[in-house]
């Protein structure tokens, strides 16, 4: 069974080879639409690493103890990811 730093050490790995990707990626394909109604694909890149972020920083969160939630309010879309 993997231990909370094995999966926040997953995660670090899956979210450095997608910021490689999308790295390469063509300004010009940010604002294409997606599958999901009323979203570019930029909205949904946002979605997506912020979700992964918040998760693994809860994960190191509660590994140290603290139950408390991650706050990102402060955070605009455009702050997260391009």
């Amino acid at each position: 069974m993997a231990t909370i730093s094995n999966k926040i050490e997953i995660i670090n790995r899956m979210v450095k080879r997608l910021e490689t990707y999308l790295e390469a990626l063509p300004e010009n394909k940010w604002s294409v639409p997606s599958k999901c109604d009323l979203w570019e694909v930029r909205d949904v890149v946002s979605h997506l690493g912020g979700a992964a972020k918040r998760q693994a920083d809860s994960m190191i969160k509660g590994r140290e103890g603290t139950a408390e939630p991650v706050s990102y309010t402060h955070l605009r879309a455009h702050e997260t990811l391009r």
